[in-house]
């Protein structure tokens, strides 16, 4: 397994794409000791921005159209199809409760860069306050094996 393999891995892993057994089966394949200091080595991301969508006042503020776009502009989405954490399996289409996807995580942005990509690339406000039983549909934070 090569190093660009392993790198590889370990963003999927920050990104929630795949889980823990299957990042540790895959460096012990390629012969490295389980230890922080082979996660560093293997580390090329600085820590991502998260977003994550809450179904505030009965809806999803995400349109399909805006994963895409988020995905086509560098952010790493966590679609339900292709997610293994996911508690709800997708039905046919990809989709937990009508969404194709919940987060999407952004790397080599501050968070205030990474909000205000988001704010561009999907028209809408990441501050907006959703409804008062449901809270927030957009928040962000910082994600990262190392923080």
């Amino acid at each position: 397994m090569s190093d660009e393999t392993l790198r590889k891995s370990v963003r999927d892993y920050s990104a929630g794409l795949i889980n823990w057994d299957i990042l540790q089966a895959q460096i012990a394949r390629a012969g490295m000791p389980i230890t922080r200091d082979t996660f560093t080595k293997l580390s090329v991301n600085p820590p991502g921005t998260t977003y994550f969508s809450n179904n505030s006042g009965g809806k999803w503020w995400l349109t399909d159209e805006n994963w895409c776009a988020l995905e086509a502009a560098g952010w790493v989405v966590r679609w339900h199809r292709d997610d293994i954490t996911v508690y709800t399996q997708p039905d046919e289409n990809g989709r937990v409760l009508g969404a194709l996807a919940r987060y999407a995580t952004r790397y080599g942005l501050s968070e205030e860069d990474a909000m205000r990509e988001w704010e561009k690339v999907v028209a809408l406000d990441p501050y907006s306050n959703g409804c008062d039983c449901c809270g927030r549909p957009h928040d962000f934070y910082r994600d990262s094996l190392y923080d």
